[in-house]
């Protein structure tokens, strides 16, 4: 299994491989899914709801892969503000604050964007700089005390990603701790908590929902600093539109799952 995967239907590629399971009501997962304090999200509809806020983590996720042709295919060329207005209405129900901003990321991807601005701005930020690299997206760094890479406190996220049989892709070209792998991380297991439910598999959607819950909780321990520096770093309104939007629906997340 791969991952990050560069297309818009990213779960085919990840080509899932389950075994069949077999429980007598997929309604069993109301009560049997309650872990903790996480706010009950498994009635009859919310696998919709678990769509959706899949998809807004693969756009996110897409939008901080380098932007080549094929990225920037999917980010201008429809794909993008599909995504967005099919989850905007599922995310107003239950409250998202972050949908201002991505509402303004949906203008965002309306606009005309230099492909070769974009590119050298991405490389100046996130990869190479003459220099300092002003942002680097990688979760050690804002949260080990060395601020280097491939820390132990990313530990726990490369225990999930293992868990799950998933590994990265060999087009991406970089670390597995890096801000688009942990976003489409959380793309995937959403998509595993809405199998768990269509294949009345509670224990299957608890699971998922646990690592949901730890792989968050990561996210929100850095994602701020990191936001924070790419938008006083940033020379493009699109990336500092993409970190605005990133920000706030990492805390809706949270939020949601009634995280410390």
């Amino acid at each position: 299994m791969q991952m990050p995967v560069r297309n818009a239907e990213f779960l085919d590629e990840l080509r899932l491989r389950t075994p069949t399971r077999d429980v007598e009501s997929w309604q069993i997962l109301k009560s049997a899914c309650d872990v903790g304090p996480t706010r009950k999200i498994m009635s009859a509809s919310d696998h919709v709801f678990l769509s959706a806020r899949a998809r807004v983590y693969s756009l996110l996720s897409l939008a901080l892969q380098y932007p080549d042709e094929e990225v920037t295919d999917l980010l201008f060329g429809g794909w993008a503000q599909g995504v967005l207005t099919s989850s905007l209405d599922e995310l107003r129900g239950f409250g998202y604050e972050s949908i201002e901003e991505l509402e303004q990321l949906s203008e965002t991807l309306s606009r005309e964007w230099d492909a070769s601005d974009l590119r050298k701005e991405y490389t100046r930020l996130f990869i190479s700089s003459h220099l300092k690299l002003p942002c680097p997206p990688y979760e050690s760094v804002y949260v080990s005390k060395e601020r280097g890479v491939l820390s132990d406190d990313i530990l726990e996220v490369l225990a999930i990603m293992r868990s799950w049989g998933l590994g990265i892709s060999e087009d991406f070209k970089d670390l597995p701790e890096h801000v688009a792998v942990e976003l489409e991380l959380a793309a995937y297991l959403l998509e595993q908590m809405k199998l768990g439910i269509q294949e009345s598999d509670p224990e299957y959607a608890e699971r998922a929902e646990r690592d949901l819950r730890k792989l968050i909780a990561h996210l929100r321990r850095w994602v701020p600093r990191f936001s924070q520096c790419v938008n006083a770093e940033t020379r493009v309104e699109f990336y500092r539109d993409i970190v605005a939007a990133l920000d706030a629906y990492i805390e809706d997340e949270a939020n949601l799952l009634n995280l410390e």
